[in-house]
Parts: structure tokens; C-alpha cells; sequence
């Protein structure tokens, strides 16, 4: 009868060298954001409420609805002289093959889809380069009451931005 012994050693020294191969292998860098896959919507739930700015002859702002079943929803207004001249349905959601996608409806129009680029703990940026503009739309948030939204592009060949800041309206 063969002794068990030479066996278990050839396993034991096979697990050995496949562990001390993994451990020698330099290691990945923490990721800075999450991977757009694996995102989830709820990392968003920090854009959910009413941010307005309100200055004389003109009040823009978006209102957010908190995140749910993979998707939030949002609306963004501008009046000057209190007539509405400026209008955008936008949504985030959930995508199985490429992770959290913002979609944005200028006037109602058809919807163009932002792929997610970076997700920080209060900080997020899509991105379509394929878009006129803006190419990227970013929102981040400093402390609890101002929230930043801004657009990045070309436009007429020229490198272009447009940024706004809001402040969570009072309930």
C-alpha cells in the first residue's frame, strides 16, 4: 500500500508555489474611484434634493429625487424675470454592461446618453465624446450645502465650459 505522505507533500508544496506566486506579484493600486460595472446609483444619494441659485432677474437650479430601484431622476430649470427660458429632464441609471449612465434632455428632446467616467465619494463625472457638447457633465458637492454642476466641450472648435453653483433650498 502506497504511504500518503509523498502525496500530500507534492500538494502541499503545489499550493506553496502558486500562493508565494500571487504574493510576489506587484499589486494593483487601490482604485481612486469606483469602476463604472460596479457602480450603483445609490453612491449618487448626496445630489438628491433642490439646489437652486437665486440672483437678481434669474433662479436656476436642479431638483433631484433620491435614488431608487437603479435610477434617479432630475429636472433642471432657469427663469429670468420669472419666465421660464430654460428646461432639462435628466436621469441616472443603472446599466448591467456599462455601469451608471446620465442621460440628459435638453427642452424635453431626445435623450443622449453620458457615460460614467469617475465616481468619488461626492464627486462624479460622465462622459460622451461622441456628443457636440459638452463632451463631460461633472457634479460635485463641498460640504452639505453647495452643490457644483459643469460642462466641458468643444464648441465652434474651441474648448468651452460652463459651471454653476447651488445651494441646497431650504425645506
Amino acid at each position: 500500500m502506497p504511504k500518503p505522505l509523498p502525496a500530500v507533500l507534492a500538494l502541499l508544496a503545489c499550493a506553496t508555489a502558486a500562493f508565494a506566486w500571487r504574493v510576489e506579484q506587484p499589486a494593483e493600486k487601490p482604485a481612486a474611484s469606483q469602476p463604472a460595472a460596479a457602480a450603483k446609483v445609490e453612491k449618487l444619494d448626496w445630489l438628491a434634493g433642490d439646489w437652486r441659485s437665486v440672483e437678481p432677474g434669474s433662479d436656476t437650479g436642479e431638483f433631484w429625487l433620491p435614488p431608487k430601484g437603479g435610477a434617479m431622476f432630475g429636472v433642471s430649470r432657469t427663469y429670468r424675470a420669472d419666465k421660464l427660458t430654460d428646461f432639462e429632464f435628466l436621469r441616472i441609471s443603472e446599466n448591467p454592461e456599462s455601469g451608471l449612465v446620465y442621460y440628459a434632455q435638453p427642452r424635453g428632446r431626445a435623450a443622449t446618453p453620458f457615460k460614467l467616467k469617475e465616481l468619488g465619494d461626492r464627486k462624479v463625472v460622465f462622459a460622451n465624446a461622441e456628443n457636440d457638447f459638452p463632451n463631460t457633465i461633472t457634479y460635485w458637492i463641498d460640504g452639505d450645502s453647495l452643490l457644483h454642476g459643469r460642462i466641458d466641450g468643444k464648441m465652434d472648435g474651441r474648448d468651452r465650459s460652463m459651471e454653476w453653483i447651488w445651494k441646497r433650498a431650504a425645506n
